[in-house]
């Protein structure tokens, strides 16, 4: 067995780690995952050095396959067939192979783990046609004299360099590949006694390498940078469609909100086609806001989220459901809308809402009050919404748990309003505001013992308005304070003419109780007043005062400490409890007129009535019943044991000077 010769010594050794290394090939695979984990672990990275390795990597290939060619050119004739034919054309056919498998990575789009594939197999690859093409490389430098050996150290010392510019986007393979090409080649240098070039190429790779992690730390830094760039982007883009959706869809029902509403609606109004209208519904809920205060906001949020519900699968395919706010919903019925198809769904939304809604602990029952308005071609969204919204106002006037489609009276009806609203908006109503007088009479003595102020007003451009027009117009507009400290004014004016002790009343609005503000100004009057409102009366309504109690008993005792009383007005049609009427501090009790109209044949009004009699009289309190109009009325009240009337039987409401004269004439005749 003959000796091995020395410079052959490495070229054993490579060949015998690269046969291990081939013949297991898992062993290989597990050394990359353990040496290369943590630098395959950023997928976007590794997918963008794929994409820039797809045209390295050919170029790379090219240098080897023309560098390996001009070797087997060299030594054509001098080495044995088996290393200029045979291993070469392996070589290279393993080369084109890589290349043509890079090459075909263009037609497809990189997924992160196909590019962790490519990034294992180019480092390997890498360490075995590294370790091949070395081992060649030296086998060579037997054969041939001093000019193929010069080109052998050419080969190995210049060739890995252009490989390594190639590779500079996977450290890890170039790494590898000067590991497995350069070492051997040092190896070889330094037993061919080649020692300046050993040392000059030592030199010059440290410094292509320090290039090389220098360029690709750069490429990773400006691949992160891009992809934190795509992240920002990515997220402003989903906290804009997020906030998109806050802004456009109620939170708690999942519907569309009155501003994504109104949107559809401009969308649908400008795509409709000439004769195919769009309906609009507007569905108020009626008794909403007796769930909340008995079965509380959780019981009531989750009616709404039902109520969204139910309106969703009964209403045909294709209308919008959306919550305009509050206990209010909104429709957009599909264009061309036939109209027994629209009475249908009015029926079946008025039904649903009538169903109870069942819970672990509660059943809540509410009603529906639905409007209707048909687009028009000048339609504004707001314009048509506005019409379905009067209409369900109406339908709530009419019967609660109705539909109302909108209709030219509705129109006409809409159109004097807003000519009263401009009208109130520019009225001096201290001046214009007129105050009627009707009378409270005690039926013992057959005297007046005050009066209830009443408003008229007079505008100079529509005349004589009746109070109920101008009144709920002044309520939406907010003028009812102003109404209020007006009426004060003009009763106190009214107190200084008349004698003591009548005193006279003043309607208080739910308006003015729920103001601090109101309040605060209504004080001032009374303070500026050389007339002292110990004889003023101010009445408040039952649905007035439950609204808040609390509140409305600390603007009540505001009025006391001036030393005005508190009158209850309508009483027995609100939802007040007799034990809440004894925490008020009330001086008279007013019962509805509602009670008098059958007051001599219905026995529960007479129940009622007899009741708040003894009530008052037990609490210490006056009690006058309001709208006699008839002796049988008086007589059957009478013998309830009612003694303070108020009505048409006794006078109507009469103007400050009839009132004077009246009681000048009265006190005349006690002269005389």
């Amino acid at each position: 067995m003959g000796t091995v010769p020395l410079v052959e010594y490495p070229i054993v050794l490579i060949a015998y780690r690269v046969a291990a290394l081939i013949s297991q090939p898992s062993r290989l695979s597990g050394l990359l995952r353990r040496v290369g984990g943590a630098y395959f672990n950023e997928p976007e990275l590794l997918v963008a050095r794929a994409y820039a390795l797809q045209s390295h990597i050919p170029v790379m290939y090219a240098i080897v396959l023309i560098c390996s060619g001009a070797m087997v050119a060299t030594f054509w004739g001098e080495a044995p067939d088996v290393m200029v034919i045979y291993l070469p054309l392996l070589l290279a056919a393993v080369c084109v192979w890589r290349t043509t498998r890079w090459w075909r990575s263009r037609d497809f789009e990189i997924t992160p783990f196909m590019a962790a594939r490519m990034m294992r197999m180019t480092v390997l690859f890498a360490v075995v046609l590294g370790c091949s093409f070395a081992a060649w490389g030296i086998a060579l430098s037997n054969y041939g004299g001093p000019q193929e050996r010069a080109y052998v150290t050419f080969f190995l010392s210049l060739t890995p360099i252009g490989c390594l510019f190639c590779l500079m986007h996977l450290r890890l393979a170039a790494y590898a590949l000067a590991l497995t090409v350069l070492l051997p080649t040092l190896v070889y240098l330094h037993f061919t006694d080649q020692h300046v070039l050993l040392l000059n190429l030592l030199l010059v790779e440290a410094v292509m390498i320090a290039i090389l992690i220098r360029n690709s730390v750069q490429f990773d830094e400006l691949v992160r940078s891009r992809l934190d760039a795509r992240q920002r982007e990515e997220t402003a883009r989903e906290l804009s469609e997020v906030n998109g959706r806050l802004a456009n869809m109620d939170a708690l029902t999942e519907l569309p909100n009155r501003r994504h509403f109104l949107a559809l609606l401009k969308e649908r109004l400008g795509a409709r086609k000439p004769g195919h209208e769009l309906i609009v519904g507007i569905v108020d809920l009626d008794g909403f806001k007796s769930i909340n205060d008995v079965f509380g906001h959780a019981i009531g949020d989750q009616v709404l989220k039902d109520v969204g519900t139910r309106l969703s699968q009964l209403v045909r395919p294709g209308t919008i459901v959306a919550r305009l706010g509050g206990d209010e919903f909104g429709l957009v019925m599909p264009s061309g809308t036939r109209t027994e198809d629209l009475d249908a769904s009015a029926a079946a939304i008025v039904g649903a809402l009538q169903q109870p809604f069942r819970y672990a602990n509660a059943v809540a029952r509410l009603s529906g009050s639905v409007g209707f308005a048909e687009s028009r071609h000048d339609d504004t969204a707001e314009m048509n919404l506005a019409r379905a919204d009067y209409a369900a106002y109406a339908a709530k006037g009419k019967t609660r748990g109705s539909a109302v489609r909108f209709s030219d009276e509705h129109a006409h009806r809409i159109a004097i309003e807003r000519r009263l609203e401009a009208a109130l908006m520019a009225a001096d109503l201290a001046t214009e505001l007129e105050a009627v007088f009707q009378p409270i009479v005690d039926v013992r003595s057959g005297e007046r013992i005050g009066y209830e102020a009443l408003a008229r007003w007079r505008s100079p451009t529509l005349g004589q308005v009746s109070p109920a027009d101008f009144i709920p117009i002044a309520e939406r507009l907010g003028l009812v304070p102003i109404i209020t400290r007006a009426m004060v004014v003009k009763a106190q004016a009214m107190l200084h003419d008349v004698p003591a002790p009548l005193r006279i009343a003043v309607n208080l609005s739910v308006l003015d109780l729920a103001s601090i503000d109101a309040m605060q100004l209504l004080s001032q009057t009374l303070a500026a007043s050389p007339v002292k409102p110990c004889r003023l009366d101010f009445e408040i309504t039952e649905t007035a005062v439950m609204r808040d109690m609390g509140e409305a008993t600390e603007a009540l005792l505001m009025l006391l400490a001036h030393g005005a009383r508190i009158s209850l007005d309508d009483f027995g049609t609100g939802h007040s409890s007799l034990s809440r009427v004894q925490l008020l501090p009330l001086n008279r009790i007013k019962v509805d007129r509602a009670f008098v109209a059958t007051i001599e044949s219905d026995r529960a009004s007479q129940a009622i009535v007899k009741t708040t009699v003894d009530l008052c009289h037990n609490l210490g309190l006056d009690c006058v019943i309001e709208g006699v109009e008839t002796q049988g009325q008086l007589n059957a009240l009478m013998g309830l044991g009612a003694r303070l009337f108020q009505g048409f039987y006794f006078g109507k409401p009469l103007g400050a000077g009839d009132v004077t004269a009246y009681h000048r004439a009265a006190a005349a005749r006690r002269l005389a």
